[in-house]
C-alpha cells in the first residue's frame, strides 16, 4: 500500500505504473496537467515513479520558475546526485550556475527564458540583489523602454562582479519590492536609474504610465505620492547617474496629469518638438443651462490658448461600444467652445511627427481664425475651464 497524499491506495508496483500511464500519455502543451501529474508524485516521494519519469517532465517543478530547476529540488525529487550528473553529461539540463539548470528543449516562450536568465542571475548574485534599470522599468510595465534586458544591481560589497551588475552604495532594503516574486527596485528608484541609459523623451513616457498605473478611466485619479518621492529623490540624492534626466523631465512636465495612453504620450513629445505645450487630460467642465453642477470631461490632449482638443481613438478605454457612444457625445458638446481634432493610435504609433506637424497647421490655422464659440470656454486654473454649452 502507498501512503501518500496522491490519494493512491494499492501495491507500490501498480502505483509506479499508473503514474508512468499517466505521463507517457501527455501531449506536448499540456503542461498543466503534466505538473498536476507530477505533484502527486512529489506528494508521495515514490523512487519508482520518479526513476520512470522522463527528464521533460521536470519543467514545471518550480511553481514559480517553470523549466528552471536546481540540484535540491531534483534531490526532493529523489534523483540522486549521480543521476543528475547524468543528465547533465547527456546534455538534458543544462547548468546555468552551480547547481542550477535548465531544462532542454523545454516548451518555453522567450519572455518564460528571459525571466530565467534573471533567476540564474539574482541566485549567482546572492542576498541584497535586485533587477533595476530598463529590466525594473520592463518588470514595473514602464512604457517607453522596449526589448528583454537584464540590469542587475548588487550591493558595494558583493563579490559578484559579472558583466549584468552595477554596483551600488545605495540600495537599501526599503528601495527594493517585488514583482512577480522578483527582487525589483522601487517605482521612484527605477525611473531615476533610467535616465543612465535612455534619453529624456523614453524616461518621461515610462514616468506617465507610472503615474497613470492601471487607471485609464479616471483621469483626475492618478499617482501623485511618486511624483513626490521622485521630487524628494532628486533633493537628496544629488549624486546618481540619471538624476539630471529625471530633473530635467520633471521641471518640463510641471504639475500636469499624466497621459492616458502611450499614443498620447508620443503626440505629446512629437508636439513638443514642433514647440506646441499640450495639455493632457484638461478638465473641461460642461455647465448648461438650468443645471447646478457642471458635468467634467477630459479630452485626451488640449491647448486652450486656441480652443483645441485633440482626441486619440483605437486605444484601451476609446474601443467598447458604450465608450464609442460616449466619445461621440463628448465631441458634440467640446465642439461648441473648441476645435476637435481627432486621429487613430495607430498612425501616431507609425508616424508621430507627421501628426504633431498636422497639429502644428491646425494650430497656426487657429491662431488666424479663432474658433466661434471660443469665447464660451473660460479658464479657471492651469487645467481645468468652465464651457457654458446650450
Amino acid at each position: 500500500m502507498c501512503a501518500s497524499k496522491c490519494g493512491f491506495s494499492g501495491p507500490l508496483n501498480a502505483h509506479t505504473e499508473a503514474h508512468t500511464s499517466h505521463l507517457e500519455g501527455l501531449s506536448r502543451d499540456g503542461r498543466a496537467w503534466r505538473f498536476d501529474a507530477m505533484s502527486g508524485c512529489v506528494a508521495c516521494r515514490s523512487v519508482a515513479t520518479i526513476k520512470h519519469m522522463s527528464t521533460h517532465e521536470f519543467v514545471g517543478v518550480s511553481r514559480q520558475h517553470p523549466g528552471l530547476v536546481s540540484r535540491k529540488e531534483l534531490r526532493d525529487l529523489g534523483v540522486s546526485r549521480t543521476g543528475t550528473d547524468r543528465q547533465v553529461a547527456a546534455g538534458e539540463l543544462v547548468a546555468i550556475h552551480r547547481g542550477l539548470y535548465v531544462v532542454k528543449n523545454a516548451d518555453l516562450t522567450v519572455e518564460e527564458r528571459w525571466r530565467l536568465e534573471l533567476v540564474a542571475n539574482l541566485r549567482r548574485a546572492g542576498a541584497g540583489a535586485a533587477l533595476s534599470h530598463r529590466t525594473a522599468a520592463v518588470l514595473h510595465g514602464f512604457e517607453g523602454v522596449h526589448g528583454l534586458p537584464t540590469d542587475l544591481t548588487v550591493p558595494w560589497r558583493s563579490g559578484f562582479i559579472d558583466k549584468p551588475a552595477i554596483r551600488s552604495r545605495t540600495l537599501t532594503h526599503d528601495l527594493i519590492v517585488m514583482v512577480d516574486g522578483l527582487p525589483v527596485t522601487s517605482m521612484a528608484r527605477t525611473l531615476c536609474d533610467l535616465g543612465r541609459f535612455l534619453s529624456p523623451d523614453a524616461v518621461e513616457a515610462a514616468l506617465n504610465s507610472a503615474l497613470r498605473g492601471t487607471n485609464r478611466r479616471r483621469p483626475d485619479i492618478w499617482n501623485e505620492e511618486l511624483l513626490e518621492e521622485l521630487r524628494e529623490f532628486c533633493r537628496t540624492r544629488t549624486t546618481r547617474r540619471g538624476i539630471a534626466t529625471i530633473r530635467l523631465v520633471l521641471r518640463r512636465r510641471g504639475a500636469a496629469r499624466p497621459t492616458g495612453s502611450y499614443p498620447e504620450t508620443l503626440l505629446l513629445l512629437a508636439a513638443r518638438r514642433q514647440g506646441i505645450d499640450l495639455a493632457p487630460q484638461f478638465e473641461v467642465a460642461v455647465k448648461r443651462p438650468g443645471q447646478t453642477r457642471p458635468e467634467s470631461y477630459f479630452p485626451d490632449l488640449s491647448l486652450f490658448v486656441v480652443r483645441l482638443t485633440i482626441e486619440i481613438e483605437g486605444v484601451l478605454g476609446h474601443s467598447a461600444a458604450e465608450q464609442i457612444d460616449r466619445d461621440a457625445r463628448r465631441q458634440n458638446v467640446l465642439s461648441e467652445g473648441f476645435h476637435v481634432l481627432r486621429f487613430q493610435a495607430g498612425r501616431i504609433l507609425s508616424e508621430p511627427d507627421a501628426c504633431a506637424q498636422e497639429v502644428a497647421r491646425t494650430v497656426e490655422n487657429l491662431r488666424r481664425h479663432p474658433h466661434n464659440g471660443a469665447d464660451r470656454a473660460t479658464q479657471i486654473d492651469p487645467w481645468t475651464c468652465i464651457l457654458l454649452a446650450r
